[in-house]
């Protein structure tokens, strides 16, 4: 799957479309002025935790804004998203870095974390708790859930961040003491939940796998290039056609995965189906966006709705079934905000310059 390579052109400074979205040289540096609570990164924040968890119905409004969420959601999903941000940002890398340590964070939230890769007795698996579960590990949950945290929880949030603030999207936004922050905010919430959430003892052999699999994941986001060798395009698709594009890998994932245990088909083959899904639609994206440099914000922000569209679908469905869950009001406050960030988008490049 390679639904970041959005993120390449994102974080690219207009004058510099068709090359790589950072540059190479000694990263810059935040400007004193700016602290780690200047807008972005409050912005980032929220919007990770907002997206990956409300609304996606795992924590509706009023169960967000408890004070022990608003601990733990921010420090996990905003904390985990700015440092993906941060290290794609001054390692001068692109989409397959980000890629790679979004699916990184995927693995260290439901493996390292919840453990839900692990325990048969997680309270969302259904019968993924036993569908796909082969050597103590849930493979077809870790499969989705992995997924779906990679291109929502992190890329989506990043991306939409970035349409709100187009001005600082290829800068640091933060300084040392304000990662210092972050990152302790961060390891406090992961170690908190590894512990005493929920309580279920890893097996040795499955806690290390998941945990070495995590540190590869960074290391191969390190180790990547920062643009990958795919040939460019001098015309690029409407931004409907993203949308379309975005809306496939999301209704192809939740409908694919939830409705696997009832198909007859072996687990493996419904994870190699759904890996197909994801990368071919993934290099369907690159391909149309001239590797992430042909493209510009009304594309991005088209592919982004489009990914949203399912979660949005369910939380009509479920604000209509359930009125005092205020799902409704969720759905309203992300189609207004995908309104406010369609008004303020540049026009869309069809040309490389």
């Amino acid at each position: 799957m390679t639904m970041a390579g959005a993120e390449t052109a994102a974080s690219q400074p207009p004058a510099a479309q068709g090359s790589e979205p950072l540059p190479s040289p000694p990263p810059p540096t935040p400007s004193r002025a700016r602290r780690w609570w200047a807008s972005p990164v409050l912005a980032l924040l929220l919007m990770s935790p907002i997206v990956g968890e409300v609304l996606s119905g795992s924590s509706p409004p009023l169960e967000f804004i408890n004070p022990i969420s608003l601990f733990f959601l921010p420090g996990l999903y905003g904390c985990g998203a700015l440092l993906v941000r941060e290290a794609m940002v001054r390692w001068g890398k692109g989409w397959p870095s980000l890629l790679a340590l979004g699916l990184a964070y995927g693995v260290l939230e439901e493996g390292v974390m919840v453990k839900s890769w692990i325990s048969p007795e997680w309270m969302d698996l259904g019968d993924m708790a036993w569908y796909g579960r082969w050597g103590g590990m849930n493979w077809v949950w870790a499969e989705m859930l992995t997924l779906f945290h990679a291109v929502i929880s992190i890329y989506i949030a990043i991306l939409l961040v970035h349409l709100l603030f187009p001005e600082r999207r290829h800068e640091p936004w933060l300084d040392r003491k304000s990662m210092r922050w972050v990152s302790a905010w961060f390891v406090a919430v992961v170690a908190i939940g590894s512990v005493g959430f929920p309580p279920f003892p890893p097996p040795g052999a499955q806690w290390v796998f998941v945990v070495m699999l995590t540190a590869f994941l960074v290391v191969l986001a390190w180790r990547l290039p920062a643009r990958l060798p795919f040939p460019a395009r001098r015309e690029v698709a409407s931004p409907s056609a993203f949308a379309a594009l975005g809306a496939a890998w999301s209704w192809g994932l939740f409908l694919g995965f939830w409705s696997s245990p009832s198909t007859g088909l072996h687990a493996a083959v419904v994870m190699a189906i759904m890996a197909v899904h994801s990368s071919v639609i993934g290099l369907l994206l690159v391909w149309m966006s001239g590797g992430g440099s042909a493209w510009g914000d009304r594309h991005r922000l088209a592919f982004a709705a489009g990914v949203l569209s399912f979660l949005l679908f369910l939380d009509v469905a479920t604000g209509i079934g359930s009125p005092l869950s205020l799902m409704w009001a969720v759905a309203i406050g992300g189609v207004l905000l995908l309104w406010r960030l369609d008004r303020g988008t540049r026009p869309a490049v069809s040309v490389i310059p």
